[in-house]
């Protein structure tokens, strides 16, 4: 009877036994299936990640490439008005990727031209992205190159590499417009081109309103200006400002009450009368009269200032808008190359980027 008690004991030990060794090789299954399976998600979304959607030149551009450049135009200057030209966060999605794709072109073509040209960053340029990256990093919270890939699906060598070439393109560009000349004839096409912006002329204005319908009056009235800018010119240096003020007194029809004699005329004003003006100096014309007839009115102008040409040749501001605008030829020079029209591939249309678009339309 002991016997057969003890023999009880050791089959209850064995079985106490064999159910832990149960338990816990089936714990182990079952952990090593769960990993195994985040895993298998892990590498399933890394693929998805890496897959091609675009190719320019020799780049081929990844699903979290072009999401990194669909991410740079929700966060530039133009989103807002962006926004506010589309209806629903679906149509709002289309065009930040239509902005993207001419972005992504452009930074693939411009990048390729800075490589093939030789042109190199500095140690102390590569250091700054570096830098900047692992300020990212930071402000995210994260120390580990996990950051990367959490928020850009790129590893962090991948994604610095991007903010290095970004660099280079910038240098590229800005070489080629600070080696450029700025010759006399490009800074007056750049004037010209940029009128609106520049050019107006100040003096002392007798105005007449020209009546549409009454092309009799308007005709008479012309005549008057006609006199008026001949009688001024015509005299003597000392009397010009009393000559002046007189017809300003019996003639001046002005548009508000209590307007002035001083006026100021735009561009479109002198480019349409006296094109040669652009390119007068104020003591050339000092004190003239000029007639500026835009069909609605007369102007009967009394120089006083230029603000044309010659006034803005030595200009930084000038010079500026002719840096801009070799900027735009150099750019557009690079992407009218063919190698550089580039190839969208169907991927693109699965790009969902709705997750970063914060804003009031995405309840449409």
């Amino acid at each position: 009877m002991a016997a057969d008690s003890g023999s009880a004991r050791r089959k209850s030990k064995i079985f106490f036994i064999t159910g832990v060794v149960a338990v816990v090789v089936v714990s182990f299954l079952a952990a090593a299936i769960g990993a195994g399976a985040i895993n298998s998600v892990r590498r399933r979304e890394e693929a998805k990640r890496k897959e091609p959607v675009m190719k320019v030149g020799d780049m081929t551009v990844s699903r979290a490439l072009f999401e990194l450049f669909c991410i740079n135009v929700i966060e530039g200057d133009g989103f807002e008005a962006l926004k506010n030209q589309t209806a629903s966060v679906g149509t709002l999605a289309a065009a930040v990727k239509a902005r993207a794709v001419d972005d992504v072109r452009k930074y693939a073509a411009i990048r390729s031209e800075a490589e093939k040209s030789g042109v190199k960053l500095s140690p102390f340029e590569i250091s700054s992205v570096k830098t900047e990256s692992a300020a990212a990093k930071a402000g995210g919270g994260q120390s580990s190159a996990g950051f990367y890939y959490k928020y850009f699906g790129m590893t962090e060598e991948e994604y610095t590499d991007i903010w290095l070439g970004w660099k280079l393109c910038e240098k590229y560009i800005n070489s080629a417009v600070e080696d450029s000349e700025y010759d006399d004839d490009f800074l007056k096409f750049v004037f010209e081109k940029n009128l609106d912006s520049l050019a107006y002329i100040e003096g002392d204005g007798i105005r007449f309103a020209l009546p549409v319908s009454d092309e009799g009056a308007s005709e008479l009235k012309r005549t008057s200006a006609g006199k008026i800018c001949d009688t001024v010119n015509a005299a003597a240096e000392s009397e010009k400002d009393a000559v002046f003020d007189e017809f300003f007194a019996n003639y001046n029809e002005p548009r508000n009450e209590g307007d002035t004699a001083k006026t100021t005329l735009p561009a479109r004003y002198f480019a349409e009368n006296y094109p040669s003006l652009l390119y007068a100096s104020d003591s050339a014309v000092a004190g003239r009269c000029f007639i500026f007839d835009s069909g609605n009115e007369i102007i009967v102008l009394r120089v006083k200032k230029l603000c044309t040409y010659e006034f803005f040749k030595d200009s930084e501001e000038l010079k500026t808008l002719a840096k801009q605008e070799v900027r735009r030829d150099v750019i557009t020079g690079i992407l009218e190359n063919e190698k550089y029209i580039g190839e969208t591939y169907p991927a693109l249309d699965s790009v969902d980027i709705t997750k970063y678009l914060k804003t009031d339309l995405s309840a449409n």
